[in-house]
């Protein structure tokens, strides 16, 4: 009978002298908290708790109506400027036809004009010239006065038509210069073709700004993962830089031991550990220290994840906490569930 007790006593000793025992243990996993690059209001959920989803699901949306208008505003304004542009270019194009034709026919207006003044030009030298000669033989009764009235006729007509002939030179060198001056004005039309494209550019950006807006409505898993909590409820509020929803993110676990300081010295990286929870009795999960932590818990910033036993611990002395990487972590392990864990004591 004494033996039947003294056993299992002496291997429980045993147990204990071997190894570093953690009652104060957690499974862990990478939890994070999901933000929005907007702020508004939480319109739809799409995504319930506890359920699992994929990297770039939609998990909920905010209200995004006037976004959307914004979209549609940028859309029919740039439909507007790429009409506008259009009509512009064919117009400027018709009016460049019209201002070459011209041009040509300016240039031919100044040839004949010339061509008209040279003509002119020598009908008027010798008219001249012959009424000279008229006023010689005159002189000598060679001719009456009424052959040389006939010849200064002729020539006050001639000099007449040269006048003329200069004056529609001068007519053509003016058509010509107003042509020019109205190509001029079709450059400067030209011109405001590139500030029309300029405003479809800056519409386009705006555009492209309203559709990353849409796209930041949208609350995407940045992860395959599952809901843990929504932290906002449908129809909440929601700020840059606040948390909407809870995450567990990748399906990774690992387990957190927090190990006394008189213990500490006794773990090594790499030590074999073996894993029991509450939640599998029945099972044993091995594991493998991957890190040891470089602070105790009163030198911690904050004591949020210091996970607490259910009785509330009194801390007299200090604890260093462990990350154990399990070998064969279970599909069912969740992050949050209590553990015991007994670290191979490689020092004994």
């Amino acid at each position: 009978m004494v033996l039947l007790v003294c056993v299992p006593v002496g291997i429980w000793i045993h147990y204990h002298a071997v190894h570093v025992i953690s009652r104060n243990a957690m499974v862990r996993g990478n939890l994070a908290e999901i933000g929005t690059r907007l702020n508004g209001v939480l319109a739809d959920i799409e995504v319930e708790e506890r359920q699992r989803v994929v990297a770039g699901q939609v998990l909920g949306r905010l209200e995004d109506r006037h976004i959307r208008s914004e979209v549609n505003a940028a859309q029919a304004e740039i439909e507007r400027l790429q009409r506008k542009l259009a009509v512009e270019r064919l117009q400027i194009a018709h009016q460049q036809r019209l201002f070459d034709n011209k041009l040509l026919e300016t240039d031919a207006d100044l040839i004949a004009a010339e061509a008209e003044i040279t003509a002119a030009g020598s009908e008027a030298e010798n008219a001249r010239e012959s009424f000279e000669r008229r006023k010689t033989l005159l002189q000598s009764h060679a001719i009456s006065e009424e052959n040389i009235h006939t010849a200064d006729t002729k020539r006050k007509t001639t000099q007449a038509m040269l006048k003329v002939a200069e004056e529609h030179y001068v007519a053509a060198q003016l058509a010509k210069e107003t042509v020019k001056l109205e190509i001029e004005g079709l450059e400067i039309r030209k011109q405001r073709v590139g500030v029309l494209d300029a405003d479809i550019r800056r519409a386009k950006a705006e555009l492209d700004g309203a559709n990353a807006d849409i796209e930041s409505s949208l609350i995407r898993a940045p992860d395959d993962g599952a809901v843990v909590r929504w932290l906002v409820k449908l129809g909440g509020s929601v700020k840059v830089g606040k948390p909407v929803v809870s995450m567990w993110l990748g399906t990774d676990v690992w387990v957190e031991a927090w190990i006394d300081e008189d213990e500490i010295s006794n773990v090594q990286i790499g030590d074999e550990a073996i894993i029991t929870l509450q939640a599998f009795p029945d099972r044993e999960f091995q594991g493998v220290v991957e890190q040891i932590g470089l602070t105790t818990d009163f030198e911690m910033p904050t004591f949020d994840e210091i996970p607490q036993p259910r009785f509330a611990r009194m801390r007299g002395a200090p604890v260093v906490g462990v990350l154990v990487r399990l070998h064969d972590p279970s599909e069912k392990l969740l992050p949050g569930l209590s553990a015991v864990v007994a670290i191979r004591n490689t020092n004994r």
